[in-house]
Formats: structure tokens, C-alpha cells, sequence
């Protein structure tokens, strides 16, 4: 410490001694305080004042856009750009329509029965569904059309058939007293109902690769939720349903009373008609 710092504060020592010896130092020291918060007030007023005349506007950093807000965005120009794409034919405008009919009720009573309690816009996930069908159905089409159906109905179906039955009679007339026990082998996807599923499973992803968009093909998880789905509800339940013992009975039943009633038709018209 200095010569003038030692004598600047043995004054101030001093005075305050005094004023403390007078009963003026708590006196002096709240007049202290009172003109320190006048003139802060002062000079906040006028600082205030002074921007305010100015119209300032302090700079704001630019909003960060969050991944909602990016995802919305996305969804909302697909939406447009879908509405303004034209409408092509896929295979042909009546089939065309008629698989469009059966996507509308689909999606009614398959998705919107749950979906319109979730969102007020169903319009939007309706849209992005129908895309995407139309797309899986446009990559069947490319498919089909590169098989040759005359060779595959009279040569491949007409050859799997007939080695199927040879199978099935050389097993039935096989005799196990003679030593030639033959018996009819199944395929190892059919040796039971767990083996089948799995089978069924592979197949579906398979098709899933092949047919499904790039940008759901690429997602495992989606297409191992569509596959289970679809070998659960869709494949393993029709293929049991088609090949039960029940059903070929009554499609036969149904076939005879449908060509009943046709033979029936003719002759219940009135005389005048037959003329």
C-alpha cells in the first residue's frame, strides 16, 4: 500500500469517527444510500427513454427447426406432391378401378375403423397408404407381364401336377410285404404347422424385398413388422382356409346350386318371351 492510499483511508477513518462521535454516521450513510438509488433511477430512465425513442429491436437468433416440425413438413409436401401427380393406368382403366374399389373399402374398414379415433386427418395417411399399394401393385404388374402364362399353364403347372400324382399312386400302390415300400414324401415346409409358418415367413420377406418401396424395403424393422403380419393374418390364414376339408365341399355345392339356378332361369320365363 501506497503513501496516498494510507492517507486516503486514515481520512476517511477520521471523518467517520467524527460523524460517529456527533451521531451522524448512520444518518450520513442512509443519505449516501438514498442518492445512490436516485441517480440509478435516473440514469435507467433515461437509458430506457432513449432506446425507446430509437424503436430498438434487439437481433434474435433464428428459431432452430425441431424434428417435428422437419417430419410435418416432409409429410405435407408429399401430400401435395401426390395430389398433383396424374393418374396413370397400371394394368388397365377397368382393372384399375375395380382394384381401386377394393383398396377404398379396405382401408375403410381396415384402417379407418381404428385410425379416424387417432387423427382428424385421415386424408393424409388414406393418400401415403394408396401410394405405396399402387407402387407394390405397379411392380407386380412389371413382373407378370415378364412371364410367359401360355408356357407356365400347359407345360410348368401341367408337369408339377402330373409328377405330383405319379408320386401319390406309385405310394399307393406300393406293397410293404414285398419289400417295395415307397411312401409319398412331403416337402420339409409341411412336415408341421411351425415349419410351414417359418417357411411362409421367408417367402413373405422375399416378396417384401421385391415389391415393397426402397424406402420401406430398407427398414428392417418395418418389414419385419409387414412380414409377420402378413404370414399371420394374411397368408397362413387363407392358405388354411382354402385347403381345408371343408371348403372343397362347399364350393362343389355352391357350383351345382349356381348352375341350377341357371337351368332354371330359362324356364321360368313367361311363354311370350320364349317366342
Amino acid at each position: 500500500m501506497n503513501t496516498a492510499q494510507s492517507v486516503v483511508f486514515g481520512c476517511g477513518g477520521l471523518v467517520m469517527a467524527i460523524l460517529y462521535q456527533y451521531d451522524f454516521l448512520f444518518t450520513t450513510l442512509f443519505v449516501i444510500l438514498h442518492l445512490l438509488v436516485i441517480g440509478a433511477g435516473i440514469f435507467l430512465g433515461s437509458s430506457w427513454s432513449l432506446v425507446r425513442g430509437k424503436q430498438y429491436k434487439p437481433t434474435s437468433a433464428p428459431p432452430e427447426e425441431s424434428a417435428v416440425n422437419v417430419l410435418i413438413q416432409k409429410l405435407m409436401e408429399r401430400k401435395v406432391d401426390k395430389r398433383g401427380e396424374p393418374k396413370k393406368v397400371v394394368i388397365s382403366r377397368n382393372i384399375d378401378l375395380a382394384l381401386q374399389e377394393v383398396i377404398d373399402l379396405s382401408l375403410r374398414d381396415f384402417v379407418l375403423t381404428w385410425y379416424e379415433d387417432l387423427s382428424k386427418d385421415q386424408e393424409s395417411l388414406l393418400t401415403a397408404i394408396m401410394g405405396d399399394v399402387w407402387i407394390i401393385i405397379k411392380r407386380l404388374s412389371a413382373r407378370l407381364s415378364k412371364v410367359d402364362m401360355m408356357k407356365l399353364i400347359t407345360q410348368d403347372v401341367v408337369e408339377k401336377l402330373h409328377s405330383h400324382f405319379t408320386e401319390i399312386r406309385t405310394a399307393a400302390k406300393s406293397d410293404s410285404n414285398v419289400g417295395d415300400d415307397r411312401k409319398f414324401s412331403l416337402h420339409p415346409w409341411l412336415a408341421n404347422e411351425a415349419a410351414e409358418r417359418q417357411f411362409l415367413s421367408q417367402l413373405c420377406e422375399v416378396l417384401l424385398l421385391i415389391f415393397l418401396p426402397d424406402n420401406y424395403s430398407g427398414c428392417t424393422t418395418i418389414r419385419h413388422i409387414l412380414r409377420e403380419i402378413v404370414t399371420s393374418a394374411g397368408i397362413h390364414g387363407s392358405l388354411g382356409l382354402i385347403f381345408s376339408p371343408q371348403m372343397t365341399p362347399r364350393v362343389l355345392m355352391t357350383s351345382d346350386v349356381l348352375m341350377a339356378s341357371q337351368e332354371e332361369a330359362p324356364m321360368m320365363r313367361p311363354a311370350g318371351d320364349l317366342g
